[in-house]
């Protein structure tokens, strides 16, 4: 036996105080920390256990607090998204409210004129009205307009179709404009 062969017999079985050396595996901070000298587990105090759980149960929590924030978020954003369509719509279907003699004379018998889109209908108009003045129309009446045919010296033209709708609402509701 050379003392060669004594050497390589040492480095078979490493020291576990040799740690950090060549050859022999490291382990990470918290296996370092958590092992004793001898390389045994060590146990933590019953206060640091308790922290531990305290703020892996504020772990959880705090992820299903951001989950549900999460959805509540949506949920909004969905909403407005679709009010703002339903609102775009309804202005869509409501060009202009009409005011003129007999409209503000009828406005006392809680009739109100709106000049309405040419492929709009009663129901849609009701709707409409709902939506963006928050009153309920008992009845629509519907009233289209052809457009007159008109002439710019040789030239032929025609105005643009119109309808208007006469609205009735509950009694006791009224539109401010």
């Amino acid at each position: 036996m050379g003392f060669f062969d004594f050497l390589k017999q040492k480095k078979k079985t490493p020291i576990p105080s040799q740690e950090g050396k060549k050859g022999v595996p490291q382990k990470s901070g918290e296996e370092k920390s958590q092992m004793s000298i001898h390389g045994e587990p060590q146990k933590q105090p019953k206060h640091l256990e308790a922290t531990a759980k305290q703020q892996e149960v504020k772990a959880r929590e705090s992820k299903t607090i951001k989950a549900t924030q999460d959805q509540d978020k949506e949920e909004q954003a969905q909403k407005t998204h679709q009010s703002k369509e339903d609102t775009k719509t309804a202005f869509q279907i409501l060009l202009r409210p009409l005011v003129t003699e007999k409209s503000e004379k009828q406005k006392k018998n809680n009739v109100y004129f709106f000049e309405v889109g040419v492929g709009a209908n009663k129901i849609m108009i009701k709707e409409a009205i709902r939506r963006v003045y928050g009153v309920h129309a008992r009845r629509v009446n519907v009233m289209k307009r052809m457009g007159k045919h008109v002439r710019f010296g040789r030239f032929f033209g025609k105005q643009k179709d119109t309808k208007r709708a006469m609205v009735i609402l509950k009694q006791g509701q009224s539109i401010e404009f």
